[in-house]
């Protein structure tokens, strides 16, 4: 991604909070995101195209700050709501596989004043 001008739909804040995002997606969640919202981005100044007339347009039809706004943030709502789901999964795979290996470790005999062992065994 190279700079660009700021886009005035957006405050300084939420679209360095949108690059930020946009910076740590894998490359094919990337590849989907800026196939979806390229026009988007391209508008937000977060996407360079080689291609003049693409940029042209996208700047046409996201004209209103307004409606740009309202989808930039809701972008960055799904792109977040998509690292914590990740992130929470990770955590949990990790919880789950650390408890069903740890139980082996945590295992101890039973204690020495089982009342179980008073009793005579028949045979």
């Amino acid at each position: 991604m190279e700079p660009s001008p700021q886009s005035p739909a957006l405050s300084a804040l939420e679209r360095t909070r949108l690059a930020e995002v946009l910076a740590v997606i894998p490359a094919g969640r990337w590849w989907a995101v800026a196939h979806m919202h390229g026009p988007l981005l391209c508008a937000l100044g977060l996407l360079r195209t080689t291609d003049p007339a693409y940029e042209r347009a996208a700047q046409r039809h996201f004209r209103n700050p307004a409606d740009t706004r309202r989808r930039a943030l809701a972008l960055l709502d799904e792109l977040e709501r998509d690292a914590r789901d990740v992130s929470y999964e990770l955590r949990r795979r990790e919880r789950r596989r650390s408890s069903r290996f740890g139980s082996f470790t945590r295992f101890t005999g039973p204690p020495d004043d089982d009342p179980a062992s008073e009793f005579p065994r028949t045979a």
